[in-house]
C-alpha cells in the first residue's frame, strides 16, 4: 500500500533519491531550488508516492506558468518530472499521481495543463489521462561549420566551467541591451496564445548557465549552449530573411565553437513556415494538453518556442 501526498519544500531528499534511481543523475539542492522554486516559493504542484517504509516510490508534478490567450491571462501548468523507482514500476503509480496532481491543479484554479511527453510516457497521457494532442514540435538542425567545442565540453563535466567562461567572453560584443528586463520581442507574433513571462522570470531564465540573449545582424536571439547551440527563441521581425537568420546563427556558432545549431518551434509559430522553406524539418516531441476548467482554451492555437520547455 502506498501513501500519496503533496510535494513540500522539505522534500529534496525524496526527489534526490528518485532522480538517482530513475535517471542515474545527481540532483543537487541547488538544482531543487532553481527548478522547483520561484521568488522563494514552491512553484510546482506535485505528488509523491511513499512505500510502507516511508521511502519514495514515485513522483509526478507540474510547474505553474502563465498562458496568454486572446488577450486574457490564465494560470496554467507544464507537465514536469515523471519518476518511478525501478522497484515500484508497472504498478499504476504514474496514473495515480497524475490524477491527484490534476485534481490539486483544479483547486488552485489552474485552467490547463500541457506538456511534451516522450515515447515512454505518451501512451499513459493518451489512454489513461485523456489528453488531447495538437501535432508535434518542428525541429531543425543547422550545420554551422564551427569547431565542436560545445559538443566536446558537454561530454566532460569538468570542462563545462572553462567552456562557458570562454563562450561568455566570445558573446560579450553581442549582448542585448534589453536583456533580461524585456521579454516582449520574443512573444510570438500573430498567435492567439503564448506562454508569458514576468520580468523576474525572464531575468531568472537569462541568468541560467549557458543562456545568452544576443543581438546580431539585426536579430535578437535567446540561445543556450548545452550539447549544441540551442536557439530557444527568436525576436519577431516583420521582414524576416531566413538566410540572414541562418548567417547570424552560424556566426555565433563559429565564435563559441558549436558544430550544430538546433531550433524547435510549434507548427503555428510565425517562424516555422519560413524555416520549412529553407531547411528540412524533423518531427519533434508531441504537443499535449488537458483542459481543467470549462474555459474554451485551445492549446493547439498557442505558439511554442524551444525556450518554453521546462527543460530549456
Amino acid at each position: 500500500m502506498y501513501t500519496v501526498r503533496s510535494l513540500t519544500p522539505l522534500d529534496f531528499n525524496h526527489l534526490n533519491g528518485l532522480y538517482a534511481a530513475s535517471f542515474g543523475t545527481n540532483f543537487t539542492e541547488i538544482n531543487f531550488q532553481e527548478k522547483y522554486f520561484q521568488d522563494g516559493a514552491l512553484n510546482a504542484v506535485g505528488m509523491l508516492a511513499l512505500d510502507p517504509n516511508g521511502q519514495p516510490a514515485a513522483y509526478y508534478g507540474v510547474f505553474k506558468c502563465t498562458l496568454v490567450f486572446d488577450g486574457t491571462t490564465y494560470l496554467a501548468a507544464q507537465s514536469g518530472d515523471t519518476m518511478t523507482h525501478p522497484n515500484h514500476q508497472k504498478r499504476g503509480l504514474f496514473t495515480l499521481l497524475a490524477r491527484a496532481v490534476f485534481e490539486e491543479c483544479k483547486k488552485q484554479s489552474i485552467a490547463l495543463v500541457f506538456g511534451f511527453p516522450n515515447a515512454q510516457s505518451y501512451p499513459g497521457f493518451v489512454h489513461k489521462l485523456n489528453w488531447n494532442f495538437a501535432g508535434n514540435m518542428c525541429r531543425w538542425v543547422l550545420q554551422t561549420g564551427g569547431l565542436p567545442l560545445c559538443e566536446l565540453a558537454s561530454k566532460f563535466p569538468s570542462a563545462q566551467g572553462t567552456y562557458q567562461r570562454f563562450a561568455r567572453q566570445k558573446l560579450t560584443p553581442f549582448s542585448s541591451p534589453s536583456a533580461p528586463q524585456d521579454p516582449t520581442p520574443f512573444e510570438p507574433f500573430g498567435a492567439r496564445g503564448f506562454l508569458g513571462r514576468s520580468p523576474q522570470q525572464w531575468e531568472s531564465l537569462a541568468a541560467q548557465t549557458g543562456v545568452h540573449v544576443v543581438q546580431i545582424n539585426g536579430w535578437e536571439l535567446l540561445i543556450k549552449l548545452e550539447n549544441h547551440l540551442i536557439v530557444g527563441a527568436v525576436g519577431y521581425r516583420s521582414a524576416a530573411d531566413t538566410a540572414s537568420l541562418f548567417s547570424a546563427i552560424k556566426q555565433l556558432a563559429k565564435r563559441v565553437g558549436a558544430s550544430k545549431a538546433v531550433l524547435m518551434f510549434s507548427p503555428n509559430h510565425w517562424l516555422t513556415p519560413l524555416l520549412n522553406a529553407e531547411l528540412p524539418c524533423s518531427e519533434g516531441l508531441p504537443i499535449g494538453f488537458l483542459n481543467l476548467t470549462s474555459s474554451a482554451l485551445d492549446f493547439s492555437e498557442v505558439a511554442i518556442s524551444y525556450s518554453d520547455f521546462d527543460t530549456f
